[in-house]
């Protein structure tokens, strides 16, 4: 777990000063992004926990269950913008 933390840890690092060049930074995303990091610390916090506390099948059937939800939200928002776009 520790090792592929880390390894996209590096590859997303080695990102940044493309994403740069391209002007894909700018102060209210900087901003915007810094508000979140609070919200990344503790979720990881809390996940580290629960990881512990329940066994690992529980745990990735919630993840799944939870992500399930996540992609049924995405593909409405998806089908709603290409409905109002007219591509549908």
């Amino acid at each position: 777990m520790g090792a592929s933390v880390m390894f996209f840890g590096a590859l997303n690092a080695m990102k940044v000063p493309s994403f740069a060049a391209l002007g894909l930074f700018s102060a209210e995303s900087l901003a915007a992004s810094a508000l979140f990091i609070p919200l990344a610390l503790a979720s990881s916090w809390a996940g580290a926990r629960l990881v512990r506390r329940i066994d690992a099948r529980s745990f990735n059937a919630a993840i799944n269950v939870i992500l399930l939800g996540v992609a049924v939200v995405l593909l409405a928002q998806a089908w709603a913008g290409a409905r109002a776009a007219g591509a549908v």
